[in-house]
């Protein structure tokens, strides 16, 4: 609900209450998103590795779902390479384990990391993650990735954009 505060407070109250190191690293995980949210890019990476260092060992979707969370912190401290990278790990992950809407969503944010630097591989990796959404049935998330998609294209020049841009 956007109420940013509040669930900074709820995650280090978790933090402090917690027994088990698996539910004090998930509550100190989420602290570090809220502090990302927050525009404390160091605390949120600080935060995240420490958390990650005891939840990435419990399974490769732990692994997955967090190196999306850490690159959108990437990305956001301008270091592209590194998000793209990582995107790249954790699609490849949620690949394996046929976790398509999860796979589209770390190929979508990826291509719009990758959307001024790289146009063709960013209309590439949207039209695949319109794909995944489309097979899963995530109409919004799919025309999201099209919407990239064009925006490829525009950069790339291509005579095509505007009538895709059109359809959509």
């Amino acid at each position: 609900r956007t109420e940013v505060q509040l669930a900074a407070r709820d995650f280090r109250t978790a933090m402090q209450i917690a027994d088990d190191p698996i539910d004090r690293a998930m509550a100190q995980h989420n602290l570090g998103y809220v502090e990302f949210l927050c525009g404390d890019y160091l605390a949120a990476l600080a935060l995240m590795n420490e958390a990650d260092a005891v939840l990435d060992p419990l399974s490769e979707t732990w692994r997955a779902i967090n190196e999306t969370d850490r690159a959108e912190v990437l990305s956001a401290c301008g270091l592209p390479d590194e998000a793209a990278a990582a995107l790249e790990r954790a699609a490849r992950s949620f690949a394996l384990r046929r976790m398509r809407q999860s796979q589209g969503e770390a190929e979508f944010v990826r291509a719009r990391i990758l959307l001024d630097r790289d146009p063709e591989t960013a209309r590439r990796l949207a039209l695949k993650a319109a794909r995944l959404f489309k097979s899963w049935g995530s109409t919004d998330w799919a025309l999201r990735a099209e919407v990239v998609a064009v925006a490829a294209e525009v950069a790339l020049r291509r005579r095509t954009a505007l009538s895709t841009a059109t359809e959509l």
